[in-house]
């Protein structure tokens, strides 16, 4: 038997501006976790727009650390 929990909201708190979503992301990279299972809804147009605005706010971050 399985364990389902059904949340409404996002548990990692990636939710907000890019800035804020990167900050989140580099937070979590820098304790060592190094993979992330993220959604997008509408996928193909959120996604590409998570790609364009948050992960150069990642990779920056990276660089300075």
């Amino acid at each position: 038997m399985g364990l389902f929990i059904i949340q409404k909201h996002t548990p990692a708190g990636l939710v907000g501006s890019y800035d804020t979503v990167a900050a989140r992301i580099a937070d979590f990279v820098e304790v060592g976790v190094d993979t992330f299972m993220l959604q997008f809804q509408p996928f193909p147009p959120e996604m590409k727009r998570f790609a364009e605005e948050v992960m150069p706010r990642v990779r920056s971050r990276e660089l300075v650390a």
